[in-house]
């Protein structure tokens, strides 16, 4: 039996209908919000520490960073289906809302917007390594201006789907996409969002390993090997993320060759979203392993530089009442000039703050050490913690 769809006008008469829901609906639900809701952390923690960290501002970054984003967005539309699904299977009932056709809409803008980051990052590299001096086409400004050209044609390639009444209300599925079958907009689809994007990083990449080899062969400038295999390290990266979306798009694949011939089966939608949605989640997994600048950033505000440091001006340490890590001030100089600063915990207790006058309570658990970014300004810690 093929997905089945509500007309419309059905819907606007009887607003609501009570369905029969399949046992395994709610937990799957529930499966796949969790999978979303931490892609959509991963990611917002990803743009956090682009955002913080001055070495991550460079343009090989700021493309990847819009690769995330792509991500962020369409795991924020499938995180909002999902809910709409969940709620319905949760009532037992078939309901098509407002939004429902403006979210299928913008399934197939946003997979168009994250295929084709990933064209643009392979296209950036490939002009990297081929023609190195045409810093031109590598500036910041028209990176950016491409990233806006993507989107616009994402939008305006997504009509189609609108204009020909395409996208339904999947009864079965509590979704609105396009219904699997054989139409010249289906295959408008897979030419656009999949084909073109897919098989030019796969052009590059492969150009990419040949361009590498051949300079291996020859005598080449260190610099310059150094960068193409870099380059290339880079595309074979996007080729691996690209083999996650599409190894766990499997089912979807099936499904839609499957419709051109004959009926795909009931809740057929539900299973290929299933494994579509769980691989966002290895896809930002795969983007914090690769990202190298941004791994090692999120590693540094991890890890707490130990080496021990004798403060030696009291004035040095009214940080240490502002700063959420600091707190206490504990004199050990003859002269009120020399002292330890630790935590506000329980073990600090008896310590005061900084700017007080009363620094006579010996601590022997705490010590400073200079701090991870700024140098000149003290942190404190536990001895237990080095």
């Amino acid at each position: 039996m093929n997905t089945a769809t509500l007309p419309v006008s059905l819907l606007q008469d009887s607003n609501t209908s009570l369905v029969i829901n399949q046992s395994w609906f709610i937990p799957l639900d529930i499966l796949l919000l969790t999978c979303l809701f931490l892609a959509i952390l991963m990611s917002l923690l990803f743009f956090f520490i682009v955002l913080a960290d001055k070495t991550c501002h460079t343009v090989p970054l700021i493309l990847v960073t819009h690769s995330c984003f792509a991500s962020f967005l369409l795991t924020i539309i499938l995180f909002w289906a999902t809910i709409i699904t969940f709620h319905n299977d949760l009532q037992q009932i078939y309901y098509q809302d407002l939004f429902c056709i403006f979210r299928g809409y913008m399934t197939y803008v946003t997979f168009f917007g994250l295929y084709y980051s990933y064209f643009l990052q392979s296209i950036y590299s490939y002009i990297t390594v081929i023609y190195p001096t045409r810093l031109f086409w590598r500036s910041m400004k028209i990176q950016f201006f491409l990233i806006i050209l993507i989107w616009i044609f994402a939008f305006i390639f997504a009509c189609p789907v609108i204009v020909a009444n395409e996208i339904k209300y999947l009864i079965d599925d509590q979704v609105c996409q396009m219904p699997f079958h054989l139409s010249i907009v289906t295959i408008y689809n897979i030419v656009y969002i999949y084909i073109i994007p897919i098989s030019g990083i796969m052009f590059i990449y492969l150009k990419l390993i040949r361009y590498v080899r051949e300079m291996n062969k020859r005598v080449t400038l260190v610099n310059t090997l150094l960068r193409a295999q870099r380059e290339l390290k880079m595309v074979y990266r996007i080729v691996i993320l690209i083999s996650i979306l599409l190894i766990l798009s499997v089912p979807y694949t099936i499904f839609v060759f499957m419709g051109f011939f004959t009926l795909t089966p009931k809740y057929s939608f539900r299973i290929a979203l299933t494994f579509a949605e769980a691989s966002l989640v290895f896809v930002m997994i795969a983007l914090f392993k690769f990202t190298e600048p941004v791994r090692t950033s999120f590693m540094k505000s991890l890890t707490v530089k130990f080496n021990i440091h004798i403060c030696e001006n009291i004035a040095q340490y009214s940080e240490c009442s502002t700063n959420s890590a600091c707190g206490c001030f504990h004199r050990i100089g003859i002269n009120d000039d020399t002292g330890v600063c630790g935590f506000l915990w329980p073990t600090c207790s008896r310590l005061l703050r900084c700017n007080s006058s009363d620094n006579s309570y010996p601590q022997s658990n705490t010590i400073c050490v200079p701090h991870p970014r700024w140098h000149n300004l003290p942190q404190c810690y536990p001895v237990a913690m080095i």
